[in-house]
């Protein structure tokens, strides 16, 4: 049994089960409706890299289950090949565009949230987008850690725009 910041994680072969920990004085839990119209402005914008996922509740409790998704940090990827990964510029377009018209971003900070696979291809993986002005607002996360996300989004657009690699 693996434990992230909000989720509690189970795995079998081909499958990982996360249940949404209740922790105290932790993350304000939206009911189950607002986290499935949180996940759908993932689908919306980068329905393509978004992993298959399904949603439910159980006694009040979000529950999710995935495929299992092998593969590096899209940022350790960065650092470590000189390609880029395949539809990789349309993804950063797709996630400006989103960022744009929702002010919602994934979280791109921790590893393992968004991974590059084997056949280079873009897999969103933590479907907990950070919706920033209300999660800084409530208390959430922090201002610290918001700055670093949107450090880290300027760093892939760089990539497309001549910057970097």
């Amino acid at each position: 049994m693996e434990t992230g910041s909000y989720f509690e994680c189970r795995r079998d072969k081909v499958k990982i089960y996360k249940k949404l920990l209740n922790k105290a004085g932790g993350s304000i839990y939206p009911s189950t409706d607002y986290f499935i119209k949180k996940i759908n402005i993932l689908r919306k914008y980068l329905s393509e890299f978004v992993v298959e996922t399904e949603i439910y509740e159980i006694d009040g409790r979000i529950q999710i289950i995935q495929p299992i998704i092998n593969g590096v940090c899209l940022y350790k990827f960065l650092k470590t090949h000189k390609d880029k990964p395949s539809r990789f510029d349309n993804f950063v377009e797709q996630l400006k565009r989103m960022y744009l018209d929702t002010k919602t971003l994934p979280d791109l900070l921790n590893n393992g949230n968004i991974l590059v696979t084997a056949k280079k291809e873009i897999k969103i993986v933590d479907v907990w987008p950070l919706f920033f002005i209300d999660r800084v607002n409530n208390g959430d996360i922090n201002l610290e850690s918001y700055k670093e996300n949107i450090i880290r989004f300027k760093q892939l657009g760089d990539l497309i725009s001549g910057g970097k690699k």
